[in-house]
Protein backbone atom coordinates (compact mmCIF):
# COMPACT_ATOMS: atom_id res chain seq x y z
CA UNK A 1 0.00 0.00 0.00
CA UNK A 2 1.24 3.10 -1.26
CA UNK A 3 0.32 6.40 0.89
CA UNK A 4 0.99 9.87 -0.61
CA UNK A 5 1.64 12.89 1.47
CA UNK A 6 2.05 16.44 0.52
CA UNK A 7 4.83 18.28 2.55
CA UNK A 8 4.59 21.75 3.18
CA UNK A 9 6.23 21.81 6.15
CA UNK A 10 4.11 19.80 8.25
CA UNK A 11 4.80 16.10 8.25
CA UNK A 12 1.75 13.57 8.97
CA UNK A 13 1.14 11.72 12.19
CA UNK A 14 1.47 7.70 10.50
CA UNK A 15 0.32 4.36 12.26
CA UNK A 16 1.57 1.02 11.32
CA UNK A 17 2.02 -2.08 12.75
CA UNK A 18 5.61 -3.21 13.38
CA UNK A 19 6.78 -5.52 10.29
CA UNK A 20 4.38 -4.28 8.06
CA UNK A 21 6.03 -3.60 4.11
CA UNK A 22 4.57 0.10 3.50
CA UNK A 23 5.88 2.99 1.12
CA UNK A 24 4.62 6.50 2.08
CA UNK A 25 5.37 9.08 -0.94
CA UNK A 26 5.74 12.84 0.49
CA UNK A 27 5.63 15.57 -2.48
CA UNK A 28 7.51 18.19 -2.08
CA UNK A 29 6.94 21.74 -2.00
CA UNK A 30 9.00 25.21 -1.89
CA UNK A 31 7.67 27.91 1.27
CA UNK A 32 5.73 29.59 -1.68
CA UNK A 33 3.78 26.50 -2.52
CA UNK A 34 5.53 25.91 -5.77
CA UNK A 35 7.05 22.09 -6.18
CA UNK A 36 10.13 21.30 -5.06
CA UNK A 37 12.55 20.10 -7.86
CA UNK A 38 14.63 17.60 -5.80
CA UNK A 39 16.63 16.44 -8.66
CA UNK A 40 19.75 14.62 -7.67
CA UNK A 41 19.26 15.30 -4.21
CA UNK A 42 19.80 12.49 -1.58
CA UNK A 43 17.21 12.28 1.14
CA UNK A 44 17.21 9.96 4.55
CA UNK A 45 14.67 9.31 6.62
CA UNK A 46 15.12 8.23 10.95
CA UNK A 47 13.41 7.67 13.40
CA UNK A 48 14.27 8.46 17.44
CA UNK A 49 12.20 6.96 20.12
CA UNK A 50 9.71 10.06 21.35
CA UNK A 51 10.81 9.68 24.69
CA UNK A 52 14.46 10.28 23.86
CA UNK A 53 14.20 13.03 21.10
CA UNK A 54 17.87 14.29 21.63
CA UNK A 55 18.90 10.73 21.18
CA UNK A 56 20.59 9.07 18.08
CA UNK A 57 18.54 7.78 15.79
CA UNK A 58 17.71 4.10 16.25
CA UNK A 59 16.28 3.31 12.61
CA UNK A 60 16.65 4.69 8.62
CA UNK A 61 14.57 4.31 6.10
CA UNK A 62 15.00 3.65 2.41
CA UNK A 63 14.33 6.61 0.54
CA UNK A 64 14.58 7.34 -3.35
CA UNK A 65 13.81 10.83 -4.95
CA UNK A 66 11.43 10.55 -7.77
CA UNK A 67 8.87 11.87 -10.19
CA UNK A 68 5.64 13.97 -8.55
CA UNK A 69 2.55 14.59 -9.77
CA UNK A 70 3.89 17.00 -12.70
CA UNK A 71 6.91 14.45 -14.07
CA UNK A 72 9.58 16.48 -11.62
CA UNK A 73 11.73 14.69 -9.39
CA UNK A 74 9.94 16.59 -6.39
CA UNK A 75 8.90 13.69 -4.62
CA UNK A 76 10.74 11.58 -1.54
CA UNK A 77 9.72 7.87 -1.63
CA UNK A 78 10.43 6.21 1.78
CA UNK A 79 10.01 2.28 1.46
CA UNK A 80 9.89 0.23 5.18
CA UNK A 81 11.12 -3.70 4.93
CA UNK A 82 9.66 -6.52 7.38
CA UNK A 83 13.07 -6.35 9.25
CA UNK A 84 12.81 -2.74 9.64
CA UNK A 85 10.12 -2.14 12.07
CA UNK A 86 9.46 -6.23 13.32
CA UNK A 87 10.61 -5.36 16.88
CA UNK A 88 9.89 -1.80 17.47
CA UNK A 89 6.83 -0.19 19.12
CA UNK A 90 5.70 2.37 20.75
CA UNK A 91 5.70 5.81 19.52
CA UNK A 92 8.78 7.53 17.46
CA UNK A 93 9.76 10.64 15.60
CA UNK A 94 10.68 10.55 12.33
CA UNK A 95 12.54 13.18 10.16
CA UNK A 96 13.47 13.45 6.56
CA UNK A 97 16.40 15.12 5.57
CA UNK A 98 17.14 16.37 1.87
CA UNK A 99 21.03 17.09 1.14
CA UNK A 100 20.83 19.23 -2.21
CA UNK A 101 23.83 17.96 -4.29
CA UNK A 102 26.87 20.13 -5.33
CA UNK A 103 26.43 22.34 -7.93
CA UNK A 104 28.94 23.53 -10.78
CA UNK A 105 30.77 26.22 -9.37
CA UNK A 106 31.34 24.01 -5.58
CA UNK A 107 30.05 24.92 -2.32
CA UNK A 108 29.71 29.00 -3.33
CA UNK A 109 26.25 27.92 -5.15
CA UNK A 110 24.31 29.28 -2.57
CA UNK A 111 21.28 26.65 -2.81
CA UNK A 112 24.07 23.76 -3.76
CA UNK A 113 25.11 21.28 -0.79
CA UNK A 114 22.34 22.76 1.52
CA UNK A 115 20.39 20.83 4.02
CA UNK A 116 16.54 21.19 4.32
CA UNK A 117 14.77 19.38 7.27
CA UNK A 118 11.09 19.97 6.84
CA UNK A 119 9.41 20.02 10.43
CA UNK A 120 9.04 16.40 12.41
CA UNK A 121 6.42 13.76 12.06
CA UNK A 122 4.66 11.46 14.51
CA UNK A 123 4.97 7.68 13.74
CA UNK A 124 3.01 5.37 15.73
CA UNK A 125 4.81 1.99 15.55
CA UNK A 126 2.17 -0.99 17.04
CA UNK A 127 3.56 -3.90 18.51
CA UNK A 128 3.39 -7.00 16.16
CA UNK A 129 1.72 -9.95 18.21
CA UNK A 130 3.50 -12.60 16.24
CA UNK A 131 6.96 -11.38 14.95
CA UNK A 132 8.49 -14.83 14.16
CA UNK A 133 5.14 -15.41 11.70
CA UNK A 134 6.70 -12.72 9.44
CA UNK A 135 10.69 -13.99 10.35
CA UNK A 136 11.08 -11.66 13.04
Amino acid sequence: MVEVYDVHYELPRIQIIGGVTAQWVFNLYTPAGELFDAYNCIADCSIVPFHDKTGPSIASFACSIVQGPTQVYSAILVQLAVQDTVHLHGKYVYQITIRMPIGPAGPVDSAYGKIDIPLHGILYIGKNIKPEFIGG
